[in-house]
């Protein structure tokens, strides 16, 4: 019998709780028959039904509709040998299956997602997929478009330069444009480049003529811009000074050619100009041999420690109206007695010069004459005693009375005697004597004694 089931035999009633026993027939021929009886009961059929569904659905198991609001229960069936089986349903519904999509594209940019085409235009949506569970699920969408990307590159360069920039080369005939980028992400960025082209300064030097040592020096240059005019050493390196004029002669203290330089700073400064400045100066030294003698007096002239070298002019005046211009002049000979002043100016071509001196003295034979009467009377006419002569290098006087007393003396060649005595007072006329001693410059010597009369 089937679980829980009984069946009667011969009046007696057989189920679970009286599984077996003895039952006695009569058989067709009068005779008692023994029947053993023995039940068995079919043990309980049971199953267990656990399904799954997705998110809102549901299923019906014989018969009955299972879904979120009837997950469970029980069923019976007939099984195959007529009892019946009891079936425990239990039903799963999944959970909503969900997911966002967040993307972002460049400017201008769209994405395609299950077929529907995203962009500016239509940036968010709710797009509907199979799971491998065979449920529905359901995407969010939502795009982001990155902004555009734009820059500015404003560069100033030189007059004559250039410079690249994404490889577009930028110069005075290429003076803007824009260039296309890609960036970090992927996206393009346009950047506006705009070039500006700044003329290269430049400096003008004025000419600076040439000067002697110890004279001021001033350099002087125009500026092409609103730039600085500054002023370098000889070495081109070394700022000495800026701004025109400008005083350099503490940079110039020795004789020679001077090659500063100057240039306009500031944007686009200018090369280095140069700038020549030639500084002169010469000494002049004169020796003559002899300065002194008889005419006709042959002088060697030499220049002593003058300046020499390249461009030195040697300018030679004699005194006596002649003169040469080289270095080294032909002895000169001096044929007039007279005291000459010969020079030699020596310059350069910077215009300097300087000018040496000697004095030449041409002498004749000496003479002496002195005078046998003389007029002390202030009339401007002979009122001295004096001893006249050529070429006198010596001359010494005395003057007696005719009584021998010595009335005055004198030792020098323009010596005299005025007419008075040693007192001060006044010589009376008469008759007076003298001693002369005289030596010319030729070597003559003179001893003279005689008389003479003073007339007032």
């Amino acid at each position: 019998v089937c679980n829980g089931g009984s069946f009667v035999f011969n009046g007696t009633t057989y189920d679970a709780t009286n599984p077996s026993g003895t039952e006695t027939l009569i058989a067709t021929s009068g005779c008692d028959s023994t029947v053993t009886v023995t039940l068995t009961e079919l043990p309980a059929i049971t199953a267990t039904l656990d399904s799954t569904v997705c998110n809102g659905g549901s299923f019906v198991f014989n018969g009955t509709t299972y879904d979120a609001t009837n997950p469970s229960g029980t069923e019976t069936l007939i099984a195959a040998n007529g009892c019946d089986s009891l079936v425990t349903v239990n039903l799963t519904e999944l959970s909503i299956i969900t997911g966002t999509v967040d993307s972002t594209v460049c400017s201008g940019g769209s994405f395609v997602f299950n077929g529907t085409t995203y962009n500016a235009t239509n940036p968010s949506g709710t797009e509907t997929l199979t799971a491998a569970s065979g449920c529905d699920s359901v995407v969010t969408v939502t795009l982001t478009e990155l902004p555009s990307l734009v820059g500015t590159l404003d560069s100033t360069i030189c007059s004559g330069d250039s410079f690249v920039f994404n490889g577009t080369t930028y110069d005075a005939t290429n003076t803007s444009g824009t260039e296309t980028l890609t960036t970090l992400n992927g996206c393009d960025s346009n950047v506006t480049v705009t070039i500006t082209v700044n003329p290269t300064l430049s400096a003008t030097p004025d000419v600076i003529s040439p000067i002697c040592l110890g004279d001021p020096l001033t350099l002087t240059a125009t500026a092409s811009g609103s730039g600085t005019i500054t002023w370098y050493d000889t070495d081109g390196v070394t700022v000495i000074g800026t701004g025109s004029p400008f005083d350099a002669t503490a940079y110039a203290a020795a004789t020679g050619t001077y090659t500063f330089y100057v240039s306009e700073e500031g944007p686009c400064a200018s090369s280095l100009t140069p700038v020549n400045v030639l500084v002169g100066g010469v000494t002049a030294d004169i020796n003559a041999d002899p300065t002194t003698g008889f005419v006709p007096l042959e002088v060697t002239f030499t220049i002593g420690s003058s300046s020499t070298g390249t461009g030195i002019i040697y300018t030679w005046n004699f005194g006596d109206g002649s003169g040469d211009v080289v270095m080294t002049p032909a002895p000169h000979t001096y044929n007039d007695i007279n005291t000459f002043v010969a020079s030699l100016i020596v310059s350069d071509a910077a215009g300097c010069y300087d000018t040496a001196y000697v004095t030449i003295e041409v002498i004749g034979e000496s003479t002496i004459l002195i005078p046998n009467v003389f007029t002390p009377n202030n009339d401007g006419k002979n009122d001295v005693f004096i001893v006249k002569g050529t070429n006198l290098e010596s001359v010494t006087g005395q003057i007696f009375n005719r009584w021998g007393q010595k009335m005055f003396e004198w030792n020098n060649v323009k010596g005299y005697w005025d007419g008075k005595t040693l007192s001060g007072s006044d010589a009376p006329d008469g008759t007076y004597f003298y001693i002369v001693t005289a030596k010319g410059l030729d070597g003559t010597e003179y001893f003279k004694k005689g008389g003479f009369s003073l007339i007032r």
